[in-house]
């Protein structure tokens, strides 16, 4: 891993392992930097750090493609808030 370049736009996400290979697949193909920040074993999930180049192409698409990921993931994990 490299260090993410200062100019970039940085997010952290919270990944559940139940998705982390799809995150990593487009983090991968889209050629991002990522940092692992944290682990935690209790709630089988890893804090990312991912950055993302605005003047490239992919990346904007790439960064709306992992937040569609976990807002899936949460609404299917969890229900949506109107679901109660």
């Amino acid at each position: 891993m490299q260090p993410i370049p200062k100019n970039n736009n940085i997010k952290s996400y919270t990944i559940p392992l139940d998705i982390l290979i799809d995150i990593l697949k487009i983090v991968l193909n889209n050629n991002l930097d990522y940092n692992i920040e944290a682990i935690n074993d209790k709630e089988s999930s890893l804090l990312m750090q991912i950055s993302f180049d605005q003047t490239h192409i992919n990346h904007p698409k790439a960064k709306e493609n992992i937040e569609y990921f976990l807002n899936d993931y949460s609404h299917f994990f969890y229900g949506s808030p109107n679901e109660q």
